[in-house]
């Protein structure tokens, strides 16, 4: 019954932490999102509209911000997601039948599934926060570049592509194209026990939104 307890306190430490950490890069993407849509618009205000650039400016505005509704809208089910899981597990330690708990913790999370330490699920967590923040810095920074160099057409059909991809995708109802091919998102591929899945279990909401650098580069 002990170890019962310990797992049920580590399942709701992670989740919680995951939770956290969902959070915080929503806000840096959020914010990360505003600035660069209010670059654009100040592009788009300094230019002349009869020129084509100004064309492709509010096009290009147009798709971000429809990428950014995707993801957003993404995020936050992921986010309500988890918030659910913290009630939930918080329902179960609530009930004062430790056998009938530990029966409703077992459903949710099978006795003999493997849990990480939580020093280990925090460390593993750090880690993929702080790489695919870097990756989302990248690309934020790619888009920004070509702004600035007025590549405003091999933006916009880089854009175009992806955004035809997404579109493609939901149809099949496959993978968001804006995923990073080579990890799957935790909180897509996670469950209630979403803390004990694996080792790379860890935030990874900034790859999320667009396509590795060097694929965004071939197009």
């Amino acid at each position: 019954m002990a170890d019962f307890k310990q797992r049920l306190n580590a399942v709701e430490e992670q989740t919680k932490l995951l939770l956290e950490k969902q959070l915080e890069a929503k806000k840096y993407c959020d914010e990360s999102f505003s600035d660069l849509l209010s670059l654009i618009d100040q592009k788009v205000q300094e230019t002349d509209e009869q020129e084509d650039d100004y064309k492709s400016l509010v096009r290009i505005h147009d798709l971000i911000s429809k990428q950014y509704s995707y993801f957003s809208s993404d995020v936050e089910d992921d986010i309500q997601f988890l918030k659910e899981q913290v009630k939930a597990i918080e329902s179960i330690k609530a009930i004062d039948d430790d056998k009938k708990a530990e029966e409703l913790f077992n459903s949710i999370l099978e006795e003999d599934e493997e849990l990480l330490e939580t020093s280990e699920f925090k460390k593993n967590l750090e880690e993929d926060a702080v790489e695919s923040k870097k990756g989302f810095i990248s690309i934020m920074e790619d888009i920004k570049g070509s702004l600035q160099e007025g590549t405003l057409q091999e933006l916009e059909a880089v854009l175009n592509t992806m955004a035809q991809e997404h579109r493609e995708n939901e149809l099949e109802g496959g993978q968001d194209i804006f995923e990073d091919d080579d990890d799957d998102d935790p909180c897509d591929s996670c469950s209630s026990d979403c803390p004990s899945k694996d080792e790379d279990c860890g935030e990874d909401i900034f790859s999320g939104l667009f396509d590795d650098d060097d694929k965004k580069k071939d197009k």
